[in-house]
């Protein structure tokens, strides 16, 4: 008989089991039952943290400690307004002793404790153990060190309350718990400052006096944060110009208002993809988001940025599991600026900005109209270039203080801003805004009295060093302005669709319109192609185009709504029309009696009757 190799033999216990008689199983559970179930040997001594000026050190048993960083301290647990999101408020201080804080979110520790440690290195903690296993003990100091206080965490920068929320700490009169900053993930910003409000408004705020472009500039960085105290509505302004115009350095200044210390200041770039600027536009929520050389965007989307800016609101996206993400929002005044316009930058790609764009985004010339670019007055300085380099330098410099003085003072006295707004907006739309304009230039007038409303409120508090109504009068002034360029008190859509029809007649009006009755006169009768209607004499000796129907909504209404259009031509008395229609029907060549939209060629110069 061959005898079972060991290859042969189950080597599966539970195989074995199986093969077993009744009897040997039961004798081999009777010889588990004898053996050893006492518990298991105790732990060693728990392993302990101590944080001593030293750093962080691990004790454990009777071993000497061993440092795992420097010295960080927990002061806070937070969470947020759904007791989620917890996190954990850390405290440090730099090797020049500046001491630094974040709210860091538990759930990064999960799986981005290397970003924890360089967030903490980036921010100046001078040492983290380089030891995987020590960091691994590092991360649980992190985690389950006991914290003196809990205090309420927020993903978003803006009013919470009463209570104005910087990354680097909050402003305002809280009625219950702390508030901190607590993103999500990695973020950047420079809501940072340096130097005082005293300093900001001697070396900066000063010098804008007298200068209108400066003032709005300046008046929209403290208007962002009103936009939700008085629900105003959200929008954007353009300096729009020639090169070396000054209109960076209108910039620079209305973000030296809010924060700097990035190579642009608080200056950010349109050179963006879409998600990364609704990331920029929701890190600056409930304030005014400054955008330089607006040619970097892609034409073909400038109109699109412009609602998705004013609208605040980015897209729906879903996530990896099939549900959806968080949607990002915010709430800011945005202010950019470009040698053309956001209608020219699209219309260099063949787009065509509709009226709502336009509204979002207020243009301003950058030219004062002094022969001195952005400035009309120089205070003393021998050239408008000597007065840009100053006014760069020191915004470079001192950025930061005048917001967080302001957005106290809003806290403080809600009602009197709410007050002072409203007043302000209704002296404006009474003494500026003239009769029967349309809500497109309503609602732009009250977006210019809103940053006039925060530039005098500023100055009432101290912070500008301007003269009382001076930031009322500049933006009152660059709304009148703006008036004058756009070309017209009503519709934008309607006034750019009137042009488009002046340009169909002007480039069209022999190739494409048949004469309806040829006079002797007319030697030849050149063939008409592609014809798009006829032309006529009136009894005034008026040209009058003959347009058929399909050819007016296709080509001379393209883009626009034709029966809108057909109401301004009539309301302009450029339509010539049969009672209760907007057509007239006459006698065609070829086609008999038909109807058809007839224009007045008083369009042409832009006469009304």
């Amino acid at each position: 008989m061959r005898q079972t190799s060991r290859r042969d033999r189950p080597r599966d216990r539970s195989m074995r089991k199986a093969l077993m008689s009744p009897a040997a199983i039961k004798h081999e559970a009777m010889a588990l039952l004898k053996k050893d179930t006492s518990p298991l040997e105790p732990p060693s001594s728990p392993s302990r943290f101590q944080v001593t000026d030293e750093g962080v050190l691990y004790v454990t048993g009777d071993a000497d400690p061993v440092k795992l960083s420097a010295r960080i301290d927990v002061v806070a647990e937070t969470r947020d307004d759904q007791s989620e999101n917890w996190g954990r408020c850390l405290e440090w201080r730099d090797a020049e002793g500046t001491k630094h804080q974040w709210a860091m979110p538990l759930e990064l520790l999960a799986s981005e404790s290397a970003a924890v440690r360089a967030r903490l290195l980036s921010g100046g903690l001078t040492f983290i153990t380089s030891n995987a296993r020590l960091r691994e003990r590092f991360t649980e100091y992190l985690q389950t060190t006991p914290a003196p206080k809990r205090v309420r965490c927020v993903s978003r920068i803006g009013w919470h309350g009463s209570v104005f929320v910087f990354p680097d700490g909050a402003v305002g009169s809280a009625d219950g718990e702390e508030i901190l900053y607590q993103p999500g993930g990695e973020s950047s910003h420079h809501w940072t400052s340096q130097g005082t409000v005293a300093d900001w408004r001697d070396r900066v705020g000063q010098f804008c006096s007298g200068n209108s472009r400066l003032l709005v500039a300046v008046s929209c960085a403290f208007g962002g944060p009103l936009l939700s105290i008085v629900g105003g509505e959200a929008g954007g302004f353009h300096f729009h110009g020639a090169s070396s115009t000054g209109k960076t350095t209108a910039l620079l200044v209305g973000g030296s208002v809010c924060g700097g210390g990035g190579p642009s200041g608080f200056v950010q770039t349109w050179r963006t993809t879409t998600n990364g600027l609704e990331a920029v536009a929701e890190a600056h929520n409930d304030g005014t988001l400054f955008l330089d050389e607006l040619s970097q965007i892609d034409p073909y989307s400038a109109s699109e940025t412009a609602y998705l800016l004013a609208n605040g609101q980015g897209k729906v996206r879903m996530s990896r599991s099939a549900g959806l993400r968080k949607q990002l929002s915010w709430k800011l005044i945005s202010v950019s600026a470009g040698e053309l316009t956001l209608a020219e930058h699209a219309g260099s790609a063949g787009r065509r900005p509709k009226g709502g764009a336009e509204v979002r985004q207020l243009n301003i010339a950058a030219d004062a109209g002094r022969d001195m670019g952005l400035f009309e007055d120089l205070h003393g300085f021998s050239s408008p270039d000597e007065l840009a380099r100053q006014l760069k330098a020191a915004a470079l410099t001192q950025y930061g203080s005048p917001i967080r003085a302001f957005v106290r003072f809003v806290s403080d006295n809600l009602d009197e801003v709410r007050q002072t707004v409203t007043q302000l907006r209704e002296r404006f739309l009474t003494d500026v805004v003239p009769a029967g304009v349309t809500g497109e230039v309503l609602r732009a007038a009250a977006r210019f009295a809103l940053i006039g409303a925060a530039g005098e409120l500023a100055t009432k508090w101290g912070l500008t060093g301007w003269e009382e109504s001076e930031a009322f009068d500049a933006a009152s002034r660059c709304f009148k302005e703006w008036l004058v360029a756009r070309g017209t008190i009503g519709s934008s859509d309607a006034e750019n669709a009137l042009r488009q029809i002046r340009q169909f007649l002007e480039v069209n009006g022999s190739s494409r319109f048949q004469p309806l009755h040829p006079s002797a006169s007319d030697l030849v009768v050149e063939k008409i192609v592609n014809r798009a209607g006829f032309k006529r004499t009136d009894a005034d000796d008026e040209t009058e185009y003959l347009i058929l129907r399909e050819v007016f909504v296709k080509e001379f209404c393209a883009g626009y709504d034709h029966r809108a259009v057909l109401k301004e031509l009539d309301r302009r008395g450029f339509l010539v029309h049969d009672r209760n229609s907007m057509t007239t029907k006459p006698r065609l060549p070829e086609l008999g009696l038909t109807r058809v939209y007839c224009i007045r060629a008083a369009i042409l110069d832009g006469g009304e009757r």
